[in-house]
């Protein structure tokens, strides 16, 4: 709900456009000119203000502006708020540094990146260039995805693409990690909070066994050390993008410590519950195929180095927790519209999720040591 009163919003876009007026000669050369008046998209967690450019007779492009916000705050309250300003600052350095360091890489010509084109620390704004990409999530719940074989073979490019992308981060945003706990106090101790949760809404017990090996394994675990990568912790299918001619970018990295595996299980078990493949109980991608594009996801990532099997495995089934939980907390929380979709969809939801749990449940016990 947009809560920016209109002359508010009226004073702060007169200042921002004079800002990017003088700026835009800096950005595009000297000829380069804003058409019309910029358009104001509020979203759930951020404001955004979208400018058209004029480079040349032949060429336009987009800026975009964003502040970020919490529920119910005004762009004043925004602007001065001392959490968003370390929050937009962030984001900008994550923004320079993720461009930099792609363009550095050899192979830089399978990836993209967004162009940052400044902080207005005094607005709380960043200022960027707006990108002609998708989501790879779409193309993965494409109706083409059912009968075109081509549609099948880019996905499997792109996912192998992101995998890579994945692997750069990791290795080169931010530093190599002291070695943290394989499984922290903290992850054990969410993952009981969500078990329970889910158990004391519905009977399972698919749901009963999980708890009881994510007991097993943190205590199996305990005192187990793993080297920790700088996270991107936001590395979902739905901020995972894919350009027109196929390269590969992501954005808005948490940058945190971690295990690997659970950048890695979070891109896999979105995809598996991305929308279409709950509500065809998995038939829009068979596991055959799901299988092919976690292989080649692993691929771009290891790129055929061995890597610990059981650790993916245990963080999928974690990460398919924290999603299930998730879903029951929209479906208590939605009104109106939203609402209906739930009643009628969340008993095969439910389905689903509980026979993707058993399934990662053996393959957890399968797989683990001892």
């Amino acid at each position: 709900m947009l809560t920016t009163q209109p002359s508010d919003l009226s004073s702060f876009t007169f200042v921002l456009t004079s800002k990017i007026q003088a700026d835009l000669s800096t950005w595009y050369g000297p000829t380069a000119q804003l058409i019309g008046a910029p358009t104001f998209h509020p979203r759930a967690w951020s404001y955004f203000f979208r400018y058209r450019v004029r480079v040349s007779e032949a060429l336009t492009k987009a800026i975009l502006v964003k502040i970020r916000h919490t529920e119910a705050m005004s762009i004043t309250e925004a602007m001065l708020h001392e959490k968003m300003k370390t929050e937009m600052q962030d984001e900008y350095a994550s923004l320079a540094n993720i461009e930099t360091t792609f363009a550095s890489i050899e192979d830089s010509s399978h990836f993209f990146t967004i162009r940052p084109l400044t902080l207005y620390k005094d607005l709380n704004v960043l200022v960027m260039e707006e990108a002609n990409i998708r989501p790879i999530k779409s193309y993965f719940q494409a109706p083409a995805m059912w009968w075109n074989g081509k549609a099948r073979q880019d996905f499997e490019t792109y996912i192998e693409r992101a995998g890579h992308w994945l692997r750069i981060f990791h290795n080169h945003i931010g530093e190599i990690q002291a070695n943290g706990p394989f499984l922290s106090d903290t992850w054990y101790h969410l993952t009981k909070e969500r078990l329970a949760r889910l158990n004391s809404s519905q009977t399972s017990t698919a749901l009963t066994a999980t708890l009881s090996f994510v007991e097993e394994q943190f205590e199996e675990k305990k005192g187990v050390r793993t080297p920790y990568r700088t996270l991107h912790e936001d590395f979902n299918a739905a901020n995972v993008f894919v350009t027109p001619d196929g390269k590969i970018c992501s954005f808005d990295p948490h940058n945190r410590p971690g295990p690997i595996y659970y950048d890695l299980a979070k891109i896999l078990t979105d995809l598996e519950l991305s929308r279409t493949q709950m509500l065809t109980f998995g038939l829009s991608v068979p596991p055959s195929w799901f299988k092919k594009y976690q292989d080649a996801f692993l691929k771009g990532y290891f790129n055929h180095e061995p890597f610990n099997k059981s650790a993916l495995t245990l963080f999928r089934l974690l990460t398919l927790i924290e999603r299930w939980d998730e879903a029951e907390l929209n479906y208590f929380q939605a009104t109106g519209r939203k609402k209906i979709f739930y009643i009628f969809s969340m008993p095969q939801m439910r389905l689903f999720l509980s026979g993707l749990l058993r399934k990662q449940l053996a393959e957890g016990q399968q797989v683990m040591p001892g």
